[in-house]
């Protein structure tokens, strides 16, 4: 049995290059190569468009955020040094233990 989940890694802020795995609906995965079905997407292209759909997401909510900075930063209120919405950059992981939810 196949399944998908996402690696999302940072592209900015302090945190660059670090990674961390979510599971269908959004949720961390402790284990990313052992996993429940029910928590994985079937197939690549399915993980890839909610991965497209992600990192457009994201790259909008950063976009406002640094416009909303600098837009601060020149009307003299205090800037936080980082980011709330870093980039990140969203794929898909094959995940090599996949077990079948429907197990009682």
């Amino acid at each position: 049995m196949n399944g998908y989940i996402i690696k999302a890694t940072y592209l900015t802020g302090p945190h660059k290059g670090s990674f961390y795995f979510l599971q269908k609906g959004g949720y961390v995965a402790s284990n990313p190569d052992d996993q429940w079905s029910d928590d994985c997407y079937k197939t690549e292209n399915i993980c890839k468009s909610i991965c497209r759909k992600m990192e457009a997401n994201n790259k909008i909510e950063h976009d406002l955020e640094t416009k909303r900075r600098i837009y601060q930063a020149q009307k003299g209120q205090t800037v936080t040094k980082f980011a709330i919405y870093e980039l990140m950059k969203y794929e898909p992981y094959f995940v090599k233990t996949v077990h079948p939810s429907n197990v009682f």
